[in-house]
């Protein structure tokens, strides 16, 4: 029987969620599978895609392939681009190939694929399928409470001691001041007022990702980690928003880089 590529509905839900835990070898408690957090990644409404953004390849009503689009507009001297990423991409060892074609499938209903890290056999195949390298994404990290951070990480080993005394070292560094007129106001989602800014966010030195109000909130929907919205001011002028992510204690924060790549 023929395969087919299909969009899936939160009926399918729990047979995608069955098929990533297979494929991945996590437990049916994984964040990741959970029901809240497949329907925000995969049905809640996204400014920057229209209808469900999960897809799987079927091979005799059998899930062989799944990849979700993560929706990404990059701003760009003529105008913009539109682009995603795939994420929760899995695919069955024995329907080679079906992983491929599911990602190509949801790459022609964009004007590019991109991909950020990913595990090492993914890096791997990128390559293989027409991606090449175009830069570097670094993150940073900073502990503001390592012992708490040390008692709480449930996967300690001989290094756990010695990070400790490193996160704590560096703890005692002291943090930038912020201008004296400056302020951060906490507001439960963002609205139109903050268009104008978000328009006129242009930078010289890379390529900046589209905000909108709608997306940010989007963002501050998501189920997996507790978000935070802020309007910055200088005195009572508007500048500019924010958001911050507050994780489980027991996510350990840890500086990393992965490599980002495109499709040719």
């Amino acid at each position: 029987m023929p395969s087919e590529i299909l969009p899936t509905t939160p009926a399918d839900m729990p047979a995608v969620a069955a098929f990533l835990a297979d494929v991945y070898q996590s437990g049916p408690d994984a964040l990741f599978v959970q029901p809240a957090m497949l329907r925000w990644k995969y049905y809640e409404p996204h400014p920057a895609w229209a209808g469900s953004r999960s897809y799987v390849m079927k091979e005799a009503q059998r899930i062989v392939a799944h990849g979700c689009a993560c929706p990404v507009t990059f701003l760009v001297p003529g105008g913009e681009v539109r682009g995603t990423t795939v994420n929760d991409w899995a695919a069955e060892r024995v329907s080679p190939g079906a992983g491929v074609l599911l990602m190509r499938k949801i790459g022609a209903l964009v004007e590019f694929l991109m991909a950020v890290g990913g595990s090492e056999q993914t890096r791997a195949i990128l390559p293989r399928i027409g991606f090449s390298c175009c830069g570097e994404v670094a993150s940073y990290a900073r502990v503001l409470r390592p012992w708490r951070q040390f008692r709480a990480y449930p996967h300690k080993n001989w290094k756990s001691p010695l990070r400790l005394v490193r996160n704590t070292l560096w703890s005692f560094s002291a943090l930038t001041s912020p201008p004296r007129d400056w302020s951060a106001r906490p507001v439960p989602q963002f609205d139109p007022e903050i268009s104008p800014l978000l328009a006129s966010a242009r930078a010289r030195s890379f390529t900046p990702a589209k905000r909108t109000p709608e997306l940010l909130n989007y963002m501050l929907r998501c189920p997996g980690a507790a978000f935070s919205g802020f309007l910055l001011y200088a005195g009572r002028a508007l500048r500019g928003s924010s958001s911050m992510r507050t994780l489980h204690p027991s996510i350990s924060s840890r500086r990393s880089s992965g490599r980002a790549t495109r499709e040719r």
